[in-house]
């Protein structure tokens, strides 16, 4: 009967250890555009990598067993994931960083159920990190952090946000100012809607549909939408008094990404009834936000 109870407990604890692992486990909910992440969380910056330092393993605490065993009552310790510690040379910041820093740290999981990010030493990246309960900047896969070299649509907005910036001054004298301002026409909701497709006339179910302003590429997404299980979609929020320009991709691993052409809708009240197909071997949307990040830079 004895041999039956420790047999028992040593099952249990090993099903115990079988399911830990899943409490690591990562899901992502998608991330937010440029406008709306950056105020979301804690800090954002840009940085290369100079080092990254791999968690060293403590001790486990006490089982309270003088024999070395582990009591069956004992309390079990929690466990917490192991993390990276990476450190950065800082760049440009948006925000909760000091900008006379010369280096910054950020913490990561090691990758797969965690969420860890993939830093490399050497590497330019734009960070997107929360404080977590340590106080410590932490990042993982799920933010908005990405190489460099693929966040031009970031770098956009930090500069835009950068331009904008002003100081006010208060004074103790009333003083009054007159302006005449011109208002432009009202604008009335416009209904945009389409079908994305394959070349063979499938439904491209999960397309993407990122909307620009052609004036403003700089400035990012606009509008954006999913197609469902029919290929079809509706554009939230577009006005009949600007313009836009349309792109639908759709990354399909392990066959990489295909975009339809751009469409760029003109002003009017009519609504729109869209056919796009999934023709173009590659992302639509990089070239407009290459040219976006020119358009801003020649602003200035």
């Amino acid at each position: 009967m004895a041999s039956l109870i420790r047999n028992l407990f040593i099952c249990l604890g090993f099903l115990v250890l079988l399911a830990t692992p899943s409490a690591w486990a990562c899901s992502c909910a998608g991330s937010n555009p440029p406008c709306q992440a950056a105020w979301e969380v804690s800090a954002v910056f840009t940085g290369t990598v100079i080092d990254v330092a791999q968690p060293s393993i403590t001790a486990q605490p006490s089982s309270g067993s003088t024999t070395g065993r582990q009591m069956a009552n004992a309390p079990r310790p929690a466990l917490t994931p192991p993390v990276r510690t990476v450190r950065l040379q800082l760049g440009e910041v948006l925000n909760g960083v000091e900008r006379d820093l010369k280096e910054v740290e950020v913490v990561t999981g090691m990758g797969g159920g965690d969420c860890g990010y993939g830093f490399q030493v050497g590497e330019a990246y734009v960070v997107y990190a929360y404080r977590n309960s340590e106080g410590r900047l932490s990042t993982g896969i799920c933010s908005r952090t990405r190489p460099l070299k693929d966040a031009a649509e970031n770098l956009a907005y930090m500069h835009a946000v950068g331009a904008a910036a002003a100081v006010i001054y208060f004074s103790d004298e009333a003083e009054i100012q007159h302006f005449d301002l011109m208002l432009p026409d009202r604008q009335s909701e416009r209904l945009v809607e389409g079908t994305v497709l394959w070349p063979d006339g499938r439904p491209a179910a999960g397309a993407l549909l990122l909307v620009m302003d052609p004036r403003w590429l700089w400035q990012g997404f606009v509008a954006r939408a999913t197609a469902d299980v029919q290929g079809h979609f509706v554009l939230p929020g577009l006005f009949d008094g600007t313009p836009y320009r349309l792109h639908a991709t759709l990354i399909n691993p392990p066959y990489g990404t295909a975009s339809a052409e751009p469409v760029d809708i003109q002003t009017g009240k009519n609504p729109l009834n869209l056919r796009l197909i999934l023709s173009r071997p590659d992302n639509s949307v990089s070239e407009d936000q290459r040219k976006g990040t020119e358009q801003f830079r020649n602003k200035q």
